[in-house]
């Protein structure tokens, strides 16, 4: 298994930060970490996205400022088209360190807004609203720009983002101060190996010998870490993709079960109430009022 490991951000010789639009057959980056911000827009595509101990549907509009060292990995739906030539995936990544723009830029008394945005960020924020059409109207220039036109729109784009006060934490409080980056090798592997494996049947002596533990140890170290049991933090990422089959509409809700991972179908909704606090028809359901 390819171990996850600490992605270096280097812009170019020409750049202070990276700004990358990618049209892909399918998103592959694993589970990582890095000590860049990053602002990453969904403009076509669909799947799940882990950030931190979040899980969640993604789809286009998608966009999520993650701070610096949050571990985040999207998982699309790599299903290809009928021609077998068109990209599902079209994305666009910003990733700046906060040296960028100079030491010390961040930390002037005018940006105490952004600063404080920032902060927020360290748990992944999913941003909506109007502020997210602006940002994503500033990021599409923000690709073609060059020269000083690249760092007036970032700011610009922080600033959005900092006075609109539309985003939503994703992570919780807790995981980010629990995510030690000396130890991140063996958390990693299982989360990575969780991310490729979750929808079929998995025993905790399989993901225990992933992070070569013992049953026992494996199960205090993953509370330690996640604060929840590795069963709750399994099914909740179960959860997360059954929440996006079921508003597709692909699957029934008797279908989405085994395809999320989960064997008997009582218990699937028994586990989707407990996280969405709805049941999974009650679910699909205010979606579509809500779509409608």
């Amino acid at each position: 298994m390819k171990k996850p490991q600490l992605e270096n951000i280097h812009a170019d010789v020409l750049h202070s930060f990276r700004v990358k639009h990618s049209v892909l057959a399918h998103l592959d980056s694993p589970w990582h970490h890095h000590e860049a911000v990053e602002l990453f827009y969904i403009h076509r595509g669909a799947g799940t996205r882990f950030v931190g101990d979040h899980i969640g549907p993604f789809g286009a509009g998608d966009l999520v400022l993650t701070g610096p060292h949050l571990p985040h990995v999207w998982k699309d739906e790599a299903t290809l088209s009928e021609n077998n030539v068109t990209p599902l995936v079209e994305a666009i990544c910003v990733q700046f360190e906060l040296s960028a723009l100079g030491n010390g830029f961040f930390d002037l008394p005018e940006m105490n807004e952004v600063q404080s945005l920032l902060q927020a960020a360290r748990r992944g924020l999913l941003v909506e609203g109007r502020a997210r059409m602006t940002v994503v109207e500033h990021l599409w220039e923000l690709v073609g720009a060059q020269g000083v036109r690249r760092i007036i729109l970032l700011v610009k784009i922080l600033n959005v983002l900092a006075t609109a006060r539309v985003c939503q934490p994703l992570s919780s409080e807790g995981f980010l101060a629990l995510f030690d980056h000396e130890d991140s090798g063996r958390m990693n592997q299982v989360f990575h190996y969780l991310t490729e494996h979750f929808t079929r049947p998995l025993t905790l002596d399989e993901v225990a010998a992933v992070a070569h533990m013992s049953k026992t140890a494996f199960c205090r170290y993953f509370k330690t870490r996640t604060r929840k049991t590795f069963l709750e933090y399994l099914n909740e990422m179960r959860i997360g993709y059954a929440c996006k089959l079921l508003v597709e509409r692909d699957h029934s809700i008797s279908e989405v079960a085994p395809t999320c991972g989960f064997h008997s179908v009582p218990y699937f909704s028994r586990q989707f109430k407990r996280v969405t606090g709805f049941a999974p028809g009650e679910y699909r359901a205010k979606f579509d009022a809500f779509h409608s």
